[in-house]
């Protein structure tokens, strides 16, 4: 079974720890230049935002009226459409220019990742798992991802019907998100301590931090190399552009936000993600037990 994914495990602290906010006021975004868009599934309570393809096309994850119904989506111009996944907690992480979409979702207690392409859908667990997520993918159909036990996860290369496996060296686990079409690998890893974001070119890592902060989080990559992740904790937590040495603070704008991670970057440096406002007070509690229900996902944290 998918375990609570550690970005949406972050989440859920969030809503939880801003027990004043109102519980529609978490929402996706796109960031073209220096032009910010907030992209909210219409009738959802709450929309994010995690991969763009060079077309502008968008996909995430939202839930309706009712904290059990809730899908993937895909954004192409400004309509959306849900994915309709099978099982529970479907969730679409990421599109390449071919439109093909990676995921992940619950059916009787296991977790499995997904191709989507058009109107196939094609599940696939890593071989002997049954808790595997399917987080990016490229333009040439290489997948990357994470499976295994909560606590005890690693990165995993899809090619075709064949796996590889692989971890940063020395850490506890290692969680692979997205990867260009060089074949670059982002994502973060844990070495008991602290959580940090690394690259991965051919077998080589390199381990990377936002300056002066302790946890880094790295989520997609473009072909420049450009990465997007987050970094922060609690109310202070914040998306970024890296792109060589260079960081750059991605921040919704507004005097409420409390919360910013930047998830999907597309080769024309256009960047998806999610903000949280905390505008208006009422209780975060059951929007907190139903992202608790995300624990059929992946423990991810953002």
């Amino acid at each position: 079974m998918k375990t609570l994914s550690k970005s949406i495990c972050c989440i859920i602290f969030l809503f939880l720890f801003f027990s004043t906010a109102h519980a529609d006021e978490f929402y996706g975004f796109l960031k073209s230049g220096d032009t910010y868009t907030s992209l909210n599934n219409p009738g959802a309570i709450y929309t994010l935002a995690f991969g763009i393809n060079d077309a502008g096309n968008v996909v995430g994850y939202y839930c309706e009226s009712s904290y059990s119904n809730c899908n993937g989506f895909l954004k192409t111009g400004d309509t959306y459409t849900s994915l309709d996944l099978p099982g529970s907690f479907g969730t679409a992480y990421d599109i390449n220019d071919a439109g093909t979409i990676v995921g992940s979702y619950s059916d009787s207690g296991i977790g499995y990742g997904f191709l989507k392409t058009g109107d196939t859908l094609t599940s696939f667990d890593y071989p002997g798992d049954h808790n595997t997520s399917a987080l990016g993918i490229n333009d040439v159909g290489t997948v990357v991802g994470s499976y295994g036990k909560s606590g005890f996860e690693h990165g995993f290369l899809k090619n075709g019907d064949t796996y590889t496996s692989f971890d940063y060296p020395g850490a506890v686990w290692t969680l692979a998100y997205g990867i260009n079409d060089t074949g670059t690998v982002v994502g973060y890893y844990y070495d008991g301590h602290y959580t940090h974001g690394f690259l991965k070119t051919g077998d080589t890592y390199t381990s990377f931090d936002y300056p002066g902060e302790h946890n880094t989080y790295a989520y997609d990559i473009n072909d420049a190399g450009m990465v997007v992740g987050g970094s922060g904790s609690g109310a202070n937590t914040f998306g970024f552009l890296m792109s060589g040495d260079t960081y750059n603070k991605i921040i919704y704008p507004g005097t409420n936000i409390r919360y910013t991670t930047a998830r999907g970057i597309n080769d024309a440096g256009a960047v998806v993600g999610s903000y949280f406002d905390v505008a208006e007070p009422t209780t975060m509690l059951l929007l907190g037990l139903g992202l608790m229900g995300l624990a059929g996902v992946r423990r991810r944290l953002s």
